[in-house]
């Protein structure tokens, strides 16, 4: 063996490489190496367990006439025994995170899990699982059956199990098991009743949760989380308004999900937000011009102004009366009460349209000069900003990265400068979201145009890029497709561009590099 593969970080490069076009582990090659040579039977090994997808790999360790069959088919033929967990101990000690998921394959452990629960030692979790520290159990199992899985070792739970008496009694024994969990996330939906309020009450390392809300008094307990940095929850739309104000004194990050736009606007107006850097809505009904405006007047008050940095509000069009889209669309003034903040990201989603002119932008251009990420998406074709509004980003946003709008660009500006001789050239951008916005051949003066104000910009996506597909109400042979393909006629030509650029300052570069003769 060549001394190269004697060096410990070497052969963890090796194996942290060997992965599928997908990006997932090339397990298949993984194993194949494990048996070819010793020195990389230790690494591939701990690879091969960190992250354990299926209860299969535990019970194929397991003895032989233990079972029959293999997977879904798979039948316990005796009572299991202590002894049983031998052989897997020795691969159950490299895993980090366990995941088990409902799927046909996995049918069959149902039968198995009680077997599972009664054969480990009652206390000995962490004898056999040293190293595991987060646990994803999303399935129709009952949750008692994850017993022999839960220690005081664990970090991060995720839970989704179905509705029952049983699974929302035993959540109340989760901090005893579990009491240094710092992430927890629940997608099932949860009762009234005291099961929310005693797991949150018992977890005093919490630092992030996801979770529905299902009364206030579970609200209550979460804002008494000291630790509490990240919340992501839905609400009931029938929660009554906070008698009290309530405190969140660490969040840093929250998302409101599924959840009626007057219920957030009446919990954020009874709340203190002060040290929140992300917040994240995405309300459950169709988002009204007023409704949008109160969001954005409430967001100012009770959020810091020097804090937030970064916000996503995605306002869906369902059950938009027609002929009042107006009702609907987010004009200039909806922004104003958001200029107080200093913003780093924003993304601002509408279904039912977002009209800004060129003017209008250059406002929001120089309110937020330090804006690094910009979204303003639309599926309808409302086009009230030109190709002048990106001179302005890249006059005014020069640490502009990411940028979505929708255009007309009918119109092609002349190349602006910055100071009446030099060209405004902005060096950050360098993925454009175009949407539904057309192009004209020939494309070659589209592309002059971005790739002289944004000489680093190398992706142009459409709205086809974005969904994955076409307009459910549109031909496939439509509008839409022909500009995606013009669009991507810009995209490569975009390098071409790039690429001449880069030869030709290298050719002045080597013409003012001194050549050393005397």
């Amino acid at each position: 063996m060549h001394d190269c593969l004697t060096i410990p970080e070497i052969l963890q490069i090796i194996v942290e490489n060997l992965r599928l076009p997908s990006g997932s582990k090339d397990r298949r090659a993984l194993a194949i190496l494990a048996r070819t040579s010793r020195a990389f039977s230790a690494l591939v090994l701990d690879e091969l367990w960190k992250d354990l997808s299926e209860a299969e790999a535990i019970l194929c360790c397991m003895p032989l006439d233990l079972f029959s069959g293999r997977g879904k088919d798979r039948k316990l033929l005796r009572p299991m025994k202590t002894s049983d967990w031998d052989r897997p101990r020795g691969y159950l000690s490299r895993v980090k995170h366990f995941t088990l998921w409902s799927h046909g394959d996995c049918d069959a452990i149902a039968d198995i899990l009680p077997a599972l629960n009664a054969s480990l030692p009652a206390g000995k979790v962490e004898f056999y699982f040293p190293s595991m520290t987060a646990l994803d159990w999303r399935n129709e199992y009952e949750l008692p059956h994850m017993r022999f899985l839960l220690s005081a070792r664990l970090t991060e739970l995720s839970l989704r199990f179905p509705s029952s008496d049983t699974n929302f009694s035993f959540l109340s024994s989760i901090p005893l098991v579990c009491p240094g969990l710092k992430e927890l996330d629940v997608t099932s939906p949860l009762p009234d009743g005291p099961s929310i309020s005693e797991l949150i009450r018992g977890l005093h390392s919490l630092q992030k949760l996801r979770i529905p809300v299902p009364d206030l008094a579970s609200l209550e307990h979460i804002s008494r989380q000291k630790g509490l940095t990240s919340l992501e929850c839905s609400l009931l739309n029938t929660l009554p308004i906070l008698r009290s104000p309530l405190s969140f004194n660490a969040l840093e990050e929250v998302t409101f999900r599924h959840t009626n736009l007057e219920t957030i606007i009446n919990l954020l107006s009874r709340c203190s937000l002060s040290v929140l850097k992300r917040l994240e809505i995405s309300p459950s009904s169709s988002t009204t011009t007023t409704c949008a405006n109160k969001l954005h007047k409430t967001l100012s008050e009770s959020c810091t102004p020097s804090s937030l940095t970064a916000l996503k509000l995605y306002f869906s069009a369902g059950g938009v009366a027609e002929g009042h889209p107006e009702m609907y669309t987010i004009p200039f003034h909806c922004f104003e009460p958001l200029f107080c903040f200093r913003l780093t990201s924003i993304v601002i989603s509408s279904m039912s349209g977002i009209r800004l002119n060129d003017e209008e932008m250059e406002i929001i251009a120089r309110t937020w000069p330090c804006i690094q990420h910009l979204t303003l998406l639309e599926r309808v074709e409302c086009q009230t900003l030109s190709l002048r509004s990106l001179v302005i980003l890249a006059k005014h946003c020069p640490s502009l990265e990411t940028l979505a709008l929708s255009l007309n660009t009918r119109s092609i500006p002349e190349l602006a400068t910055s100071n009446g001789c030099q060209l405004i050239s902005q060096l950050a951008l360098y993925k454009l979201e175009i949407g539904r916005s057309p192009v004209f051949a020939p494309v070659i003066h589209t592309t002059r145009f971005l790739s002289s104000i944004f000489p680093n910009l190398s992706a142009v996506n459409t709205e086809v890029d974005e969904w994955g597909l076409y307009d459910e109400d549109e031909d496939p042979d439509s509008e839409l497709k022909l500009y995606d393909g013009l669009w991507k006629e810009v995209e490569s030509q975009l390098s071409i561009f790039k690429a001449v650029r880069d030869e030709e300052r290298a050719r002045v570069l080597a013409e003012l590099k001194p050549t050393g003769k005397a």
